[in-house]
């Protein structure tokens, strides 16, 4: 039985998956490990991918693909694992040569939600890392120094708790299925901010080993890193909904933010559209982030199904009640 197994969800991750199992042949570490990749998309290529690689890895490929979704590739892997530890990273990022050995180690400590750091500078072009600085990025070290590696941690979100990155995260196995998973209803982001807060609020604490590096994969393109941050931010507010749901104290998301920032938009956009790259992805990364707000603010507070039950009972409750005859 090995020590340790790796999970990766798979969705149309031809172009990038190579590099990363490449990475996973290289570790350093004396450990035993398996590899999961669960296949999300039904993919013909898949098996070809990966079959150049079962002489150096304990490979498999196991079918997630009945229902859509990041979470739900990620929890059929976890129950398909015949190790004691999860390492969770992601198709389209390259793990570093002591990534399996640094989150095991941690995970031998104790029982915790193991995980490490992003480096953003290595597999993306400049114009992209350095947006995500200039835009003052909240999981982005921005008093970053010239020639220094650009490093990404746990950092809070929406003023409760702090989270890991889902693309690099060690956990017990017996903690990860006594946690429920990752929660199925997220998809587009948050997923691995949730399933912190599960973990956190569960007693179990976040541990980074610095020595746990992933090379993580920016969007390269304006129309690309535009759709990815205003899907994240789409389901931020999806969190925050949920978040509210359960109880938990997380910080209000205003509406008039959104509306007073989404206007300016379609004038910034005539701005810069014949610009730099820099600053054309800049301002993708930003107003992708505006609209995706917009969007989810309009779900979560106008479309919202709970939203629209509980404002019908509240006017019900206002009506004057039907006198009865006996």
């Amino acid at each position: 039985m090995p020590d340790v197994s790796v999970v990766i969800a798979y969705f149309r991750n031809q172009a990038t998956l190579g590099a990363q199992l490449e990475a996973l042949q290289g570790q350093e570490t004396a450990r035993d490990f398996e590899v999961i990749v669960a296949d999300n998309e039904n993919s013909a290529l898949l098996r070809e991918i990966v079959a150049g690689f079962d002489a150096y890895l304990k490979i498999r490929v196991v079918p997630a693909f009945e229902k859509g979704g990041q979470c739900y590739a990620r929890n059929v892997a976890a129950r398909c694992a015949r190790s004691p530890y999860l390492a969770f990273c992601d198709a389209d990022d390259v793990v570093s040569s002591a990534w399996v050995e640094a989150l095991s180690e941690t995970l031998d400590a104790g029982d915790v939600l193991a995980t490490g750091l992003l480096r953003l500078d290595v597999i993306n072009p400049p114009h992209s890392w350095k947006a995500m600085i200039t835009q003052g990025a909240s999981a982005v070290i921005t008093d970053h120094v010239e020639g220094e590696p650009v490093l990404v941690g746990p950092i809070g979100y929406l003023g409760y708790l702090d989270f890991a990155f889902g693309c690099n995260i060690g956990v017990r196995r017996e903690t990860f299925l006594a946690l429920g998973g990752m929660d199925e209803r997220h998809i587009g982001g948050s997923e691995d901010v949730d399933f912190s807060w599960k973990a956190q609020e569960a007693g179990r604490e976040i541990v980074v080993n610095p020595e746990a590096v992933v090379d993580y994969r920016l969007r390269p393109g304006v129309d690309e890193v535009f759709a990815q941050r205003r899907r994240y931010f789409r389901a931020q507010m999806r969190m925050w909904g949920i978040s509210r749901d359960l109880g938990r104290p997380v910080r209000g998301m205003s509406l008039r933010w959104a509306l007073s920032k989404s206007v300016t938009v379609p004038f910034e956009y005539l701005r810069v559209r014949k610009a730099d790259m820099e600053t054309r992805y800049a301002f993708a990364f930003r107003a992708g982030g505006v609209v995706g707000n917009l969007q989810g603010q309009f779900l979560e507070r106008v479309w919202n199904p709970r939203i629209v039950r509980d404002a019908i009972l509240r006017f019900r409750s206002r009506l004057p009640q039907r006198r009865t005859i006996d």
